[in-house]
């Protein structure tokens, strides 16, 4: 469990959560962290996922019903979760019917990040997604508003998290509601009777991160002054490019220099093997053209009756 997804859990829980409630979890096994490490006290933890493990009361086949009777939840929750769900929004579903009168759905769920399966990895989640879920349960016949969605700003990890808490019921007084929105950083954020976006942008954090980045590779390149600073977690980000730039040509280097002394060696066995080639010839030209030796026979050294030894150990 990253640190954004961890914090804003444990901001959740301390608004919505009191020592009578009765939480559901969706997706519990502690692969690395568990959301019930930042639950304070509460009535009871019900931990539901697909494989058994640590954190998982009870197990569930993907795509089934939630082993959990109908209104029966204070609070329900889902971090981390339908980004390797193939059908989140079944998943929604149930989640709002096992939902008392008045309970309140939280979800987390990637708005970026990297490729991981666990065992797929299918979604990613944007600013209009909580409006969207909100429709989905009305039209399945779950009286569902849409209390505040937000995209949340990384902290030290990839991440930025799509967030959104639900309230099954009537439409809760305005006046009592805590917003998640006012404590943590992030932008294109919708609450409840708003019709209009909070904060709104369009880039990602990681658009604007690499627009920065190509500013500053345009001034470098013109020789300019350098842009305006930028924040320290961008500024980290350029040091560790330029990093990896500079292993990177060192590579190259390398395999550059690898390239050359292999082709010298080439050239080297190349020349080495056609001179010696050469050099057999000759010897071979040479004795072929040299005189006979007078023979032993004890006559006046004419041999022509007899056949010279063969270079090779046989006759010719």
């Amino acid at each position: 469990m990253h640190d954004t997804a961890r914090e804003i859990a444990r901001r959740f829980f301390a608004m919505y959560v009191h020592d009578r409630s009765v939480i559901v979890e969706i997706g519990a096994r502690d692969v690395n962290g568990a959301l019930r490490e930042v639950c304070p006290g509460c009535g009871a933890y019900i931990g539901v996922d697909v494989e058994p493990g640590s954190g998982v009361d009870v197990v569930v086949r993907a795509e089934e019903p939630l082993p959990v009777a109908a209104e029966s939840a204070d609070v329900v929750v889902a971090s981390s979760v339908f980004e390797h769900d193939a059908f989140f929004w079944l998943t929604f579903l149930e989640m709002a019917r096992i939902a008392k009168l008045g309970a309140v759905i939280y979800v987390n769920a990637p708005s970026n990040g990297t490729y991981h399966r666990y065992p797929t990895d299918n979604w990613r989640f944007y600013p209009d997604c909580g409006q969207a879920l909100e429709l989905w349960a009305r039209r399945n016949g779950y009286d569902l508003h849409l209390i505040e969605s937000f995209i949340a700003e990384r902290a030290g990890d990839i991440w930025n998290d799509f967030v959104a808490v639900f309230m099954k019921g009537p439409t809760p007084s305005l006046d009592r509601v805590q917003y998640l929105s006012d404590d943590v950083p992030c932008t294109n954020v919708w609450r409840t009777g708003e019709t209009s976006i909070r904060r709104p942008r369009e880039l990602s954090q990681d658009m604007l991160l690499i627009e920065r980045l190509r500013k500053e590779a345009d001034s470098l390149r013109a020789g300019v002054a350098q842009p305006e600073p930028i924040n320290d977690e961008a500024a980290a980000l350029i040091s560790e490019i330029k990093l990896l730039r500079e292993r990177l040509a060192g590579l190259i280097h390398r395999t550059e220099s690898v390239h050359k002394t292999l082709d010298l060696l080439d050239a080297f066995i190349r020349t080495n093997h056609v001179a010696g080639g050469a050099s057999a010839r000759c010897e071979e030209d040479a004795d072929a053209a040299a005189p006979a030796s007078p023979g032993r026979s004890g006559s006046s050294g004419d041999t022509r009756g007899e056949r010279r030894p063969d270079r090779r150990g046989g006759r010719q």
